[in-house]
């Protein structure tokens, strides 16, 4: 609801620390499952669809939950691309930039500010 204003918006307080994003895709994360099942369940309260059944296989479809310790996504995503290397996501199809994390919010104003 809002769109992509009112997405950064609501997240103002922690962009650039738990929510990063780029021209492409808007990441957030948490450390343990009970936390990623917490934050499906708010994507999806907003509309998104976390999972689809395509020819009998469950896929991620508007979101993707990719453990980086484990080296991937915990269900087939078609449109993400993982650089183990960089340990980075980015959408499939499109050139890898610039890591949107840490060190590239830094050089930002603080959107705690």
């Amino acid at each position: 609801p809002g769109g992509w204003d009112q997405c950064l918006a609501d997240h103002a307080r922690i962009l650039g620390y738990r929510v990063w994003y780029d021209e492409h895709l808007l990441r957030d994360g948490a450390m343990n499952p009970r936390d990623i099942a917490r934050l499906l369940d708010e994507w999806e309260a907003l509309g998104f669809v976390a999972t689809e059944t395509v020819g009998g296989v469950l896929r991620f479809r508007d979101v993707c939950v990719v453990e980086t310790l484990l080296g991937g996504a915990r269900l087939p995503c078609d449109w993400l691309e993982i650089d183990g290397e960089r340990r980075a996501g980015f959408l499939r199809g499109s050139a890898p930039g610039p890591v949107a994390g840490r060190s590239v919010w830094a050089s930002r104003e603080s959107p705690r500010e």
